[in-house]
């Protein structure tokens, strides 16, 4: 966590965003589209890192 105690007990903490700017561009971009079509989407863009990950494999 990467705070101090002092921090901590103070409350002068602040809060990172949970997720990258890029993936909440992402998932609003999503939540726009019907939900088979956002499932279908998902679904490609995984199939698409697979192969970004393991490009040799194809």
């Amino acid at each position: 966590m990467n705070v101090s105690m002092e921090s901590l007990v103070e409350g002068t903490t602040e809060a990172a965003p949970a997720v990258s700017p890029q993936r909440q561009l992402l998932n609003q971009q999503l939540d726009r589209l019907d939900p088979v079509q956002s499932d279908e989407y998902s679904r490609l863009f995984f199939d698409l890192l697979k192969v970004a990950e393991h490009p040799t494999d194809q």
